[in-house]
């Protein structure tokens, strides 16, 4: 079930007889001249108004050279810009009438045309790199059927688009009273007024796994043009009138045109897909069992059996990660820092150099960090991500069961398989299981090969000797250096090889119990400067060259070396830059890692006095961290607490 729980329009029971009717009324309507020539004239030859950005939208997540099918293409508002951009381009329509106005304003362009209706698709099996499709899927009550027949003309590794209506929006709306805005269309196939799809998220990821489809996006479109949200706030009447100024002013100034499909692809886009009503749904076709592209035509998706999956291509065909597929791994990492690490090494990372990942678990931040890599352009060949972890030891077999129970819920694991996957508490096979079938993985190398957590187990350390030739590593990400002395032998042995101007993200810098992060990046400040943060996750960017004796004059082997007044100066130090920059999480973290360094060394009286006097209302938004302060401000290598009373 979705995070939101949605609340779809009570509809009528569906018989065969008023499903067949509503498909054959659509049919009919489109293959008639009057609305063809009306919906030309409305909408013109190419997209523009309110639905330019939906266009543009689409044309976005294709990539180059591509074999494309537009299905239910009318007068070609994506064939013929396709076609414009290189792409070789079919199109098909069962309208006549639509085709023949295509015909007629494609030019010279080199346009496939097809009639034929798009239940029984005129193409061979696999015989298109992207299929697609715009308002045309909820058209249908049937459109399992046509996604049925898109999945069977894609090749494996392709993409299937099309825009679909999600329920979750209207769920979303109701707090503006968009359960009593009236919709000129409905979900319900026995209703007066005219047919228009729906259905939730995961009816739609259901639907895609049984034809060997996974879902990359949704993305929302249309924010303006077709949101309850605003209908319930502004009312249905005033809706409408908002509505025809919109297409009014879009229609009669290129500048308003061009603002809002600036605004619609920069920020619209961006938001969870239930911020609107329709979303661009992008599926990538796997592999299915046997290697073979061929699908059963004709038969109910009920009765297709799930592809198998295989390694898909290396580079994403899409430029931003859904929340839903980053989060569909089990993770202590929020959805937000898992999307801003894609996005980071989508596009922020210069594409150079091996990427280094410390303390993946089941490889939540993996999957981000590596799909980013791979949607990267500048991504130079041989870049890859090399993760250490403790494979071993960590869960015992059941809890690592019970951990990937969403993953089952979800189609990913059938209950044999996660329990095969989990019969000891070795995960490695997990790990590859959850990553390899992506084409992301082929990226990832995996090593079991936990850090030190002692500061005796340090010098006789071969946890990172793997990389010992390396001297030019791109990027590093650091989220399983859980003690001071891990981190010690982690700073030493890796920024020395990381080349000057690479990334070093720490990803619980904003937890309160890890207080060695901010103590290293504060000894290390002149060669680490803060770049940007997202929840408890923090890029630094090497400014020059450190060595590993820079690294062990400035950190010590362990905090009592450190001593108190570092401590309170490194607190200092943050405290100030937080307030600075209006970072009220760094500021509470600030404190409490004082606390917990304090507490490490002994100091239990004065982390004490911090505590009692924080501001406990200004930092009500954190008050989980606060909480777990109280109880238990940091932990000893090998994760016992320091609890308050045993310090006392």
């Amino acid at each position: 079930m979705n995070t939101l729980e949605t609340s779809a329009e009570p509809q009528s029971p569906v018989t065969d007889a008023a499903l067949q009717r509503v498909i054959q009324e659509k049919t009919k309507f489109w293959q008639q001249d009057g609305p063809a020539n009306n919906h030309f004239n409305h909408s013109g030859v190419r997209p523009r108004g309110a639905f330019a950005p939906v266009y543009r939208c689409m044309l976005a997540q294709i990539p180059p050279k591509s074999k494309v099918l537009d299905v239910g293409c009318g007068h070609g508002r994506l064939a013929i810009p396709l076609a414009e951009a290189g792409h070789t381009v079919a199109a098909t329509d069962v309208s006549q009438k639509m085709l023949d106005l295509l015909r007629e304003h494609k030019g010279k362009l080199p346009i496939d045309i097809r009639l034929g209706d798009a239940h029984g698709i005129k193409a061979a099996d696999g015989e298109f790199d992207v299929v697609l499709s715009s308002d045309f899927m909820p058209h249908f009550p049937d459109w399992p059927r046509l996604l049925q027949e898109k999945a069977r003309v894609c090749r494996s590794g392709g993409l299937v688009l099309f825009a679909f209506n999600f329920t979750e929006h209207k769920t979303f709306a109701q707090p503006f009273g968009g359960g009593n805005f009236e919709h000129p269309y409905s979900p319900d196939v026995n209703s007066t007024k005219p047919f228009w799809a729906e259905c939730e998220l995961d009816e739609m990821i259901t639907a895609g796994r049984k034809l060997g489809l996974n879902l990359l996006q949704a993305i929302p479109i249309k924010f303006l043009h077709d949101n309850h949200a605003f209908g319930g706030a502004l009312g249905t009447g005033d809706y409408r009138a908002f509505q025809g100024e919109l297409i009014q002013r879009l229609d009669a100034n290129p500048a308003v045109a061009e603002f809002f499909a600036w605004l619609e692809k920069d920020l619209f886009q961006r938001l969870p897909f239930f911020a609107a009503y329709s979303s661009v749904v992008v599926f990538e076709k796997t592999a299915p069992a046997g290697g073979s592209d061929k699908a059963t035509r004709g038969q109910p998706v009920t009765s297709v059996t799930p592809a198998a999956p295989a390694p898909a291509p290396l580079a994403p065909t899409t430029p931003v990660a859904t929340a839903r597929f980053l989060n569909e791994i089990p993770s202590e990492t929020s959805v937000a820092e898992r999307q801003y690490l894609h996005d980071f090494f989508a596009s922020g990372w210069d594409g150079q150099g091996t990427v280094v990942e410390i303390g993946p678990f089941l490889g939540g931040t993996t999957r981000a960090i590596a799909s980013g890599m791979a949607a990267n352009p500048r991504r130079q060949a041989g870049a890859v991500l090399h993760t250490f972890d403790r494979f071993d030891d960590y869960y015992s077999a059941d809890k690592l069961r019970a951990t990937i129970e969403p993953m089952v819920r979800g189609g990913v694991f059938t209950p044999a398989r996660a329990n095969d996957l989990c019969r000891e508490a070795n995960f490695e096979r997990l790990f590859d299981a959850i990553h390899s079938p992506h084409g992301y993985g082929q990226l990832v190398n995996l090593h079991n090969s936990p850090l030190p957590d002692r500061p005796e187990e340090i010098d006789g350390s071969t946890s990172l000797d793997c990389l010992a030739g390396e001297t030019d590593l791109g990027a590093l990400f650091i989220d399983g250096c859980k003690s001071w002395a891990s981190t010690h032998y982690a700073m030493k042995f890796l920024l020395p090889r990381l080349r000057p101007g690479a990334p070093v993200i720490f990803q619980d810098f904003g937890w309160y119990t890890c207080f060695w992060i901010s103590s290293v990046t504060h000894a290390l400040r002149e060669f680490l400067v803060p770049v940007s943060h997202v929840d408890s996750t923090y890029t630094f960017r090497l400014t020059r060259h450190v060595t590993a004796h820079d690294v062990a004059r400035r950190f010590a082997r362990t905090p009592v070396e450190m001593g108190e007044v570092y401590f309170n100066r490194a607190a200092e130090a943050l405290l100030e830059r937080s307030r600075r920059e209006l970072d009220l999480r760094a500021e509470l973290i600030a404190q409490l890692h004082q606390v917990a360094a304090l507490m490490t060394i002994g100091r239990r009286s004065a982390a004490a006095n911090i505590l009692k006097g924080l501001n406990v209302q200004r930092y009500a938004a954190f008050a989980d961290m606060i909480r777990g302060c109280l109880k238990s401000p940091t932990y000893l290598p090998g994760g016992k607490q320091i609890l308050w009373q045993e310090a006392a």
